[in-house]
């Protein structure tokens, strides 16, 4: 971010930028906060602000500009294209993934692409077993491994239940890039990065290559100005280097605080997909109990806390990485906490500043 348009954004709301800066330092000092946090309302960035190191060994400060890989909150992304596709009429959110993939277990038939968005399929979380067997040929792969799991039993019936599964986002992702004929990750970047002016927003992706000593390898592609991940706690970090080609949809993508402000945009002006179809996106769940409702929609966790207000939101955090994007739909507030460290509470975070943003006394004491 330009000096003119943190400048800018200080001047929309002074009091507000000098209260959530002054409570994200003592974050930092206190409990070691360290990351990137953008806040906007409606169209206008009001806060937008880096903390800390990206690379700790070396020293480097933070910048806003840093990228940060997402994890889970890629499961928007997976969403979102699985609901373009459906509002194109190739896909319906009740067929079975089967349709498509020719070695689908029949075991799993009655699982419809809705239950896998809303992790209420039944199919067990195999994407351990997934990342063994992963090869750059992902469809061919998918359906290698698909045969083999055709012995494997749904751990519930279909729609009867909610457990969250990251298997199932990487096959709604290989499916995309199917359908597509384009790869899961080039269909992102020309239906929803592009169109939203996310520029600085990729996925991560494997390169074949030679090294004149140790002969051919199959490797990560290197991202650039990207943070440098940490696990552990203040003071006792170890740096750490997460491979994400193999989950795809399940958590493949990186970004910035002001590229996730942009996909905000274009999802609040209907620019990705109709109001329609994001409002069934962040539906609540109900269970074929219909006195069971599960706060998660489609790639969306939904919920009304801070006195009722609206929020849709998703987290993400593993081996070092641990953020969160949220959209107060009803005010057109963006919140985004991005972080580089696995012992930061970035929901907490945001939580916090939401409170500041709408003016809400007495917070959880826990937060401050």
């Amino acid at each position: 971010m330009s000096a003119c348009a943190l400048a800018c954004a200080q001047r929309a709301n002074p009091k507000l930028s000098e209260q959530i800066d002054n409570y994200l330092k003592k974050q930092a000092a206190e409990a070691g906060f360290n990351g990137v946090v953008l806040v906007a309302r409606k169209d206008r960035i009001v806060f937008h602000q880096a903390y800390g190191y990206a690379n700790f060994e070396l020293r480097i400060k933070m910048k806003t500009d840093h990228r940060f890989k997402l994890m889970s909150i890629t499961k928007q992304f997976t969403a979102l294209a699985v609901a373009q596709l459906i509002e194109k009429g190739a896909i319906k959110e009740t067929d079975s993934p089967g349709k498509y993939l020719k070695n689908w277990p029949a075991k799993w038939n009655a699982v419809t692409l809705r239950q896998m968005l809303n992790h209420s399929s039944g199919i067990p979380d195999l994407i351990n077993e997934w990342a063994a067997a992963w090869r750059p040929t992902e469809t061919e792969s998918l359906e290698t491994f698909l045969e083999q799991s055709k012995g494997v039993e749904l751990s519930f019936e279909p729609g009867k239940q909610w457990q969250y599964n990251n298997f199932a986002y990487t096959v709604l992702g290989i499916l995309v890039g199917k359908l597509s004929q384009r790869g899961f990750g080039d269909y992102l970047v020309q239906s929803v990065f592009t169109p939203s002016g996310m520029k600085d927003t990729g996925y991560d992706k494997v390169v074949k290559g030679k090294d004149p000593n140790y002969g051919e390898f199959i490797g990560p592609v290197l991202v650039e100005n990207i943070a440098t991940a940490y696990q552990g706690e203040p003071g006792k970090l170890s740096w750490t280097n997460p491979r994400l080609h193999v989950m795809g949809g399940a958590g493949f993508v990186w970004s910035t605080a002001a590229d996730m402000f942009k996909y905000a945009r274009a999802l609040l002006s209907n620019k990705l997909v109709s109001a329609s179809s994001f409002a069934r996106m962040t539906n609540q769940t109900y269970l074929a109990n219909p006195e069971k409702k599960i706060g998660y929609g489609f790639g969306w966790l939904v919920d009304r806390n801070l006195e009722g207000k609206l929020v849709v939101r998703h987290s993400g955090g593993n081996n070092g990485y641990s953020s969160d994007f949220a959209i107060y739909p009803d005010e057109q507030v963006v919140i985004v906490v991005l972080t580089n460290t696995s012992y930061a509470d970035p929901g907490a975070v945001r939580g916090q500043i939401a409170r500041l943003v709408f003016g809400i006394k007495q917070p959880d004491p826990a937060l401050l």
